[in-house]
């Protein structure tokens, strides 16, 4: 999509067995032309439904008033970002809901996306996670036989092909909401299986070097504290130790 440059014009002309029959659609921003052209262009590249990749699952909004102070962590779209999870400020019972972070948890190579709140974004996670995630966050696990990877699905959740759509299929309303059956119609874009797996490669590596630029900041504060209270040698030997 590099050099690509929708139809930029205001009007089109539909049927209404393109319409109203085919997405039960009449306001005019959904069928504009912009539209078609993607639609298009991921014809030519490849592509295929959401929900023929991945199974789409949903977790649970137990609501504010289970909320402790401890407990089960309670992952929200507000902890979400498609970098992963920050620490949570919300916990659930861990009596009354431990048996449920097992199911509604983060399962390492599984897919979560956002529906509500901030919709469209994804995050592949890297490991099994006892907590529990919001009702906003959906978990998206490869079917057999897909030929798509968690990598590259959470790449292409995130590309411009797929939040076009789902900006197309959230015009209108007044609280941001992506529904399940408009996720599962979102068509991912499936160039060759060595490019995918380029792609993959790519998002793995990126997260490596996020994880290990973290670290190094870390010790980087590290030792300009060491070397504030102790001298700069110290703060230079806690670099050396990594």
């Amino acid at each position: 999509m590099t050099d690509w440059r929708p139809d930029g014009r205001g009007w089109t002309v539909k049927n209404l067995s393109e319409t109203l029959e085919a997405h039960d659609r009449l306001d005019a921003e959904y069928y504009l032309p912009m539209y078609d052209d993607l639609f298009a262009l991921l014809r030519r590249v490849g592509c295929a439904p959401l929900g023929s990749l991945a199974e789409i699952r949903k977790s649970i909004e137990p609501g504010s008033a289970a909320y402790r102070a401890a407990g089960i962590p309670f992952l929200r779209v507000a902890d979400f970002s498609r970098f992963g999870f920050s620490a949570p400020s919300k916990f659930l019972d861990a009596d009354e809901y431990g048996a449920l972070a097992s199911s509604l948890g983060p399962r390492a190579d599984s897919v979560l996306l956002t529906k509500d709140g901030t919709p469209g974004v994804a995050y592949r996670a890297e490991e099994n996670m006892r907590a529990i995630t919001s009702g906003a966050i959906l978990h998206l696990t490869m079917r057999a036989g897909s030929g798509v990877s968690a990598d590259y699905l959470a790449l292409a959740l995130n590309s411009l092909p797929v939040r076009t759509q789902a900006a197309r299929d959230m015009g209108g309303t007044v609280i941001r909401h992506w529904r399940p059956d408009q996720i599962g119609a979102a068509l991912i874009p499936l160039p060759p299986e060595k490019h995918r797996r380029a792609l993959a490669g790519l998002a793995r590596e990126s997260f490596r070097l996020r994880g290990e630029s973290r670290r190094l900041l870390a010790a980087a504060v590290r030792a300009a504290e060491c070397a504030v209270e102790k001298g700069e040698r110290a703060g230079m030997d806690i670099l050396a130790d990594g």
